[in-house]
């Protein structure tokens, strides 16, 4: 059986990496994960503090994450009243178990 918080620790150290690459001072330490009927979803945020590293971290993202399932994107830019303002990464992968 394949364990799913196993899974979860590999997609957050690969996505800690990606974002060290791009120098980016937060990381991730845990990701949502949903059981579904047909395996798992993982759930995960990321904030990135400069815009230009957006679209290569998220290509990274998808490039190292696609072989646990379909990744899907959204993007949220955050300003608050006592910080620059910065962007969130939402990503969510569908990991489907192979059942026969």
């Amino acid at each position: 059986m394949i364990d799913k918080n196993e899974i979860s620790d590999e997609i957050i150290d690969i996505t800690n990496d990606i974002l060290e690459k791009y120098e980016e001072n937060f990381r991730i330490s845990e990701l949502l994960i949903s059981n579904t009927n047909i395996g798992y979803n993982f759930l995960g945020s990321i904030r990135v503090d400069n815009k230009d590293s957006i679209d290569p971290i998220s290509k990274d993202l998808e490039d190292n994450l696609k072989k646990y399932g379909e990744v899907h994107f959204k993007y949220r830019l955050v300003k608050t009243c006592c910080n620059l303002p910065y962007d969130y990464i939402n990503f969510d992968i569908d990991y489907k178990l192979d059942v026969f």
